[in-house]
């Protein structure tokens, strides 16, 4: 799961206007200007070596937080938000800061620990501006634990109340999937590629292909199974993961 479902440079730049428009940008604006840059450009060594232990205030806590998340750190980056929210409880980027802190627990998959945090934030949010993304992880969340009619009221509650929104963009795509799970172990952009995997999969199991076009880009996916409930999906990941197959289980 990609992180937040917005623009990694939508993040970064609402982030930096929020300090330019009140006059708080540090005097070393150059060195984020280059984080900044970095981020962008999936150059994250050359962050964490800029800023590590050392960050000490917004902009470089925040920018270093999403670099431990990009970087599947998550503990790293929960402890980096935190100590954003600790030195800086009047932040303007709070309510942001503690989403990406619920997003921490999220993508490590502690999922009861996630929806405590976000249904805190949904309490709490001052402008509301922050729902349609609530929404979309609880139906996230609902996927990924198997409860489809969860998912599905989810998911119909962003195209009715956010249409055109990238919320609703991932929704649709949510529920693409179909209410089951999934294992993908391949994506290709030649068909006969795929086609090729598939041929080496049938003798053990049942394969199929989904084609996708996105940004006019056309992509062939190898999938294996529709299994309502996760740990079905789990023994058979395991077994092409033993056989050296990359799976992956969606949703």
């Amino acid at each position: 799961m990609d992180m937040t479902k917005l623009s990694k440079h939508l993040l970064i730049l609402t982030f930096f206007l929020w300090f330019t428009a009140r006059g708080m940008m540090p005097a070393h604006a150059n060195t984020l200007d280059d984080d900044y840059k970095n981020y962008l450009s999936g150059e994250y060594e050359e962050i964490v070596k800029a800023e590590g232990d050392g960050a000490a205030n917004e902009q470089s806590l925040y920018i270093l937080g999403l670099t431990y998340l990009k970087t599947a750190e998550y503990i790293k980056a929960r402890q980096t938000f935190e100590k954003l929210i600790a030195q800086f409880p009047d932040s303007p980027a709070r309510q942001r800061v503690m989403f990406k802190i619920a997003d921490t627990y999220f993508l490590e998959g502690s999922y009861p620990r996630a929806i405590s945090t976000y249904k805190d934030i949904e309490q709490k949010q001052r402008d509301g501006d922050l729902t349609a993304l609530l929404t979309l992880r609880f139906a996230q969340i609902a996927a990924k634990e198997g409860k489809w009619e969860d998912k599905d009221k989810y998911t119909a509650l962003i195209k009715t109340k956010y249409p055109g929104s990238p919320e609703e963009k991932y929704a649709k795509r949510l529920d693409d999937y179909g209410d089951f799970f999934t294992i993908q172990i391949g994506a290709f952009d030649e068909l006969k590629n795929a086609l090729q995997m598939k041929r080496g999969l049938q003798k053990k199991f049942d394969p199929y292909t989904v084609q996708e076009t996105r940004n006019g880009v056309t992509l062939y996916k190898i999938r294996i199974g529709r299994f309502r409930n996760r740990q079905d999906a789990e023994k058979v990941a395991v077994k092409l993961r033993e056989e050296g197959y990359p799976a992956k289980i969606y949703p």
